[in-house]
């Protein structure tokens, strides 16, 4: 039996890596938030994933924290040491986060911080944390995989010009958005995926794509009458409050959109909420390394035809790199998208 514990960056009794002729390797695969890819994840070659391995029966910790590294070239996780499946064969729960961090000392208390300053994609993204669990896992189940889900909470707010702008007008006007008095410390048990100890208020400064100002914040709540975020347009602000509790739930997208208008009498601007919504923390535009991907939405009227669609719409197909699909599609579809050369990101979510 097993009973080995790896901790971050030191082993205080290593897990045993030489086979002894019977134990079997534990594989792992692992994939993005809800996102249907035509590889088996959207990952890139280097990213590091940190996995905790305990008994489903009796709770006991096999593996504490162990770093694992994507490998493009062969589409597989390689730990840092090799996992083994207990000799005595008892099924296992897997838990993974991304990014790993080398700093977790506790599996139920680990540190985690959000930026305050977000304003790069690269900020943005290691605010996020995503995690994972597979329960009960059985040896004979083979490869054990890893859907990640986003434990922070995300806030969007949308501009849009109104009355009294030009389109040029509203392009060269400067624009920030602020989201106000938010919790940027917690504690987060990789064990279970549960938040606590929000802490330490500060202000965010979103990511800035186009009119979209998007921020990663831990989840938490606003109560009626108090300030989420504030707009600033050539220098005038506006504050957004709601009547009622305001709640950012972990894993959803709450998006604000704002109509911004000029009035032609005194100049000023007068701001109206158009629309809010909440849905999973899955739309078009993804980070990665810092990057911001735009989908290329096809819609497949019959199946079998998304080749000719790319064609009507003008699209090289050799050119995609994120390509959101709706419509219907068969098995000629999907092989034609796995032969896209430069195809990295595919949501097929609708």
């Amino acid at each position: 039996m097993v009973s080995a514990l790896l901790s971050a960056g030191c082993t205080e009794e290593p897990w045993p890596i030489e086979d002894n002729g019977t134990r079997q390797e534990i594989e792992l695969s692992a994939e993005y938030p809800l996102l249907t890819r035509v590889a088996d994840n959207s990952f890139e070659h280097g990213d590091m994933m940190g996995i905790s391995i305990v008994t489903n029966s009796d709770q006991e910790i096999l593996a504490k924290n162990v770093q694992f590294t994507y490998d493009s070239n062969n589409g597989s996780w390689k730990g840092l040491t090799p996992l083994y499946w207990p000799d005595d064969n008892r099924n296992i729960d897997v838990m993974g986060y991304y990014p790993y961090s080398g700093d977790v000392k506790d599996l139920s208390e680990y540190a985690f911080s959000v930026n305050k300053n977000q304003s790069n994609g690269e900020a943005f993204e290691s605010s996020d944390l995503l995690c994972a669990k597979v329960e009960n896992a059985s040896k004979a189940d083979g490869k054990i995989h890893l859907s990640y889900q986003h434990k922070m909470a995300g806030l969007t707010v949308r501009l849009e010009y109104g009355d009294g702008f030009s389109e040029d007008e509203w392009s060269n006007s400067s624009k920030q958005v602020f989201v106000l008095n938010t919790p940027t410390k917690c504690n987060i048990d990789l064990m279970s995926g549960n938040i606590s100890n929000a802490t330490e208020t500060n202000n965010i400064i979103p990511y800035n794509n186009g009119d979209d100002f998007r921020a990663v914040t831990i989840p938490t709540t606003y109560i009626a009458e108090e300030a989420i975020f504030s707009i600033l347009i050539d220098g005038q602000e506006y504050e957004f409050k709601r009547q009622e509790d305001t709640p950012l739930v972990s894993g959803k997208m709450h998006t604000f959109t704002i109509q911004v208008s000029k009035r032609t009498d005194s100049g000023d601007y007068s701001f109206v909420l158009l629309d809010q919504e909440i849905y999973p923390w899955i739309d078009d535009n993804e980070f990665h390394e810092g990057i911001l991907r735009q989908y290329i939405t096809v819609t497949v009227g019959q199946p079998g035809t998304f080749a000719s669609t790319l064609v009507d719409m003008g699209i090289d197909y050799e050119d995609v790199t994120s390509l959101k699909v709706t419509g219907k599609v068969n098995n000629d579809d999907m092989m034609f998208m796995g032969d896209m050369p430069s195809l990295t990101s595919i949501n097929m979510k609708d």
